[in-house]
């Protein structure tokens, strides 16, 4: 930690996010650029090296502890003005959150994990892995950005360098409208031509409301269940006789129309094979009162 207080003598690297202020104060960018000086120093880039993994998830949680983003609701916000720190405050921040981190990867997981990288909506045969459980929470139809949220992470460790990247990232995620991932749905192709007609008719219902953009926002609909239905039906190529399959999603509306995930997906699934499909509430969301939380659970059988 002595290390970087040399470094707050000069200028360093700070992400290109736009209207950056926003996020913290011109003396807390000095001191957190400082401060990932040092750590590259000592550690590497955050992608060179996952050894210190853990330290650079300390360096995340401390760049939002210090900012002005508020997670208090569905979706990110800020406060009205931006905190000062004094170094003091940051140097016991840090040592305080490394303490939990490195307290918390102390327990022995049981078991095998393995992390892959591939397109949810094209899976193939994956190194001939098969699954009995699939346990997920996709993304909800609600225009919600997980880009939007996760950007200062990918920023300030150099996963992304501008702002073009994120939004070429949330229009390959299923549901992402970041950026250019609205802006490409007018021009956007179908591929899976026969879907649920529940689906068709949601999608129609939103297009003729009077509601502003609901054009583009049916287009959005449309590619949601249109993505999770290519997901649930290339998913099956890994699935072993049995199969469970537990998905926690969220319903949405849009123009006073509501748009039913569970009734719309279990709609996918029972066209694309699956069987002993049902669904239940989880929780009631405190966004609005007509919004919940659902597990939609099936079963896959072989033929």
């Amino acid at each position: 930690m002595e290390e970087y207080k040399r470094q707050l003598e000069q200028d360093h690297w700070t992400p290109e996010i736009f209207n950056i202020e926003r996020w913290w104060s011109g003396y807390t960018l000095k001191i957190l650029a400082a401060l990932r000086t040092a750590l590259v120093e000592q550690f590497g880039e955050p992608q060179e090296n996952d050894k210190y993994s853990l330290v650079w998830i300390t360096f995340c949680r401390l760049i939002i502890e210090t900012s002005s983003a508020a997670f208090n609701h569905i979706s990110m916000s800020f406060s009205d003005t931006v905190t000062h720190h004094g170094i003091e405050f940051f140097e016991e921040l840090f040592l305080s959150i490394l303490d939990f981190v490195l307290r918390s990867a102390k327990g022995t997981i049981t078991g095998h994990t393995q992390v892959l990288k591939v397109d949810s909506r094209h899976i193939s045969r994956l190194h001939n892995i098969k699954t009995n459980k699939v346990i997920t929470s996709p993304p909800y139809p609600n225009r919600v950005s997980y880009i939007r949220e996760l950007r200062p992470y990918m920023y300030w460790t150099k996963f992304i360098t501008e702002a073009k990247e994120a939004g070429e990232l949330d229009w390959l995620a299923i549901g992402g409208t970041w950026g250019i991932a609205t802006s490409r749905l007018n021009s956007w192709m179908i591929e899976e031509e026969n879907l649920p007609d529940r689906i068709v008719s949601t999608v129609r219902n939103i297009k003729l409301s009077d509601g502003k953009n609901s054009s583009l926002l049916a287009i959005y609909v449309l590619k949601y269940f249109h993505d999770m239905h290519l997901h649930l039906s290339s998913l099956r190529s890994i699935l072993e006789h049995g199969a469970e399959l537990y998905y926690i999603v969220g319903n949405s509306t849009f123009f006073g129309i509501m748009v039913d995930t569970a009734a719309l997906l279990s709609d996918s699934m029972r066209v694309l094979g699956y069987s002993d499909i049902s669904s239940e509430i989880v929780r009631k969301r405190n966004c609005n009162k007509a919004l919940y939380e659902y597990c939609v659970s099936a079963r896959w059988s072989a033929a």
